[in-house]
């Protein structure tokens, strides 16, 4: 599997991809300016647009903090990439993952096996988290 830091935007995907303008952000983290700032889903480009609308928000930046992680009975180090680090304006830091709530909540086990993809991103999304 590819690290997220690698998978680009595609035009034939099924979800809403791009590359945000950062000359039009003002409130991203100075040291991003020069790089790209991926959006790969309609969720995080909506996302983006509040961090710079909302007067609660200082300053963000977008997959700029990695977080070093484990799969159950998987003994290689993963690296997690949260989408955003906020910076709010009353000075809490905070780390977000745009995630739609299905992939948040744990699958119905009479639905879902523990082979099914649903399970599967569950229990990577949980990992990551715990990290």
């Amino acid at each position: 599997m590819k690290d997220i830091k690698s998978l680009k935007p595609r035009r034939k995907s099924r979800f809403y991809q791009g590359y945000m303008d950062t000359t039009t952000l003002k409130k991203l983290f100075e040291s991003q300016k020069s790089k790209q700032v991926i959006f790969r889903s309609s969720y995080e480009h909506k996302f983006i647009w509040w961090l710079e609308k909302s007067h609660d928000v200082k300053r963000w930046g977008s997959e700029s903090v990695c977080i070093p992680y484990y799969m159950p009975n998987d003994p290689n180090v993963h690296h997690y990439w949260p989408d955003y680090i906020v910076e709010m304006a009353d000075g809490q830091v905070l780390l977000i993952e745009v995630k739609p709530y299905s992939q948040t909540v744990p699958p119905n086990p009479v639905l879902n096996d523990r082979e099914s993809h649903a399970y599967k991103t569950y229990v990577k999304n949980y990992c990551k988290w715990k990290a």
